[in-house]
């Protein structure tokens, strides 16, 4: 009987530190704020608003937008290293790399950007935010 005892309690203790470590490991994924969500919110109504007059601003924003909720959600690095490590979080990882690669050419290059490649990028872009469950 004791030694029923001694497992009981060990089960006990073992269990207790299981439910510790997985609301742990849930709370340490970063959840955004209420006035991050606004930010972000704000952002992206900004961002559609601008589109048609400055479509590159549209681009370059939205791709800041992303860092910015990847930085927020604890992935440090460059954008890339963000998405390398991100990479489980999106359904379409492969647009979204496609919308930054258009991002670089804007930046770099002063080559025409065709309409279907930014609303392409920006599709990609708000996939991206609602699969990391911000807009």
């Amino acid at each position: 009987m004791n030694n029923l005892f001694l497992y009981f309690i060990f089960a006990f203790i073992a269990l207790d530190i299981l439910v510790v470590v997985i609301v742990f490991v849930k709370r340490s994924r970063k959840k955004m704020s209420k006035g991050d969500l606004e930010f972000i919110s704000d952002k992206w109504t900004y961002i559609n608003q601008i589109v048609n007059s400055n479509p590159s601003k549209a681009v370059i924003d939205a791709d800041k937008l992303i860092d910015f909720v990847l930085q927020r959600k604890k992935f440090s690095g460059s954008f890339s290293d963000k998405l390398k490590a991100s990479g489980n979080l999106f359904s379409d990882l492969n647009s979204l790399w496609s919308a930054h690669k258009l991002r670089n050419r804007i930046a770099h290059e002063f080559s025409e950007i065709n309409v279907n490649e930014i609303k392409s990028a920006l599709r990609a872009y708000h996939r991206a935010l609602k699969d990391l469950n911000v807009l």
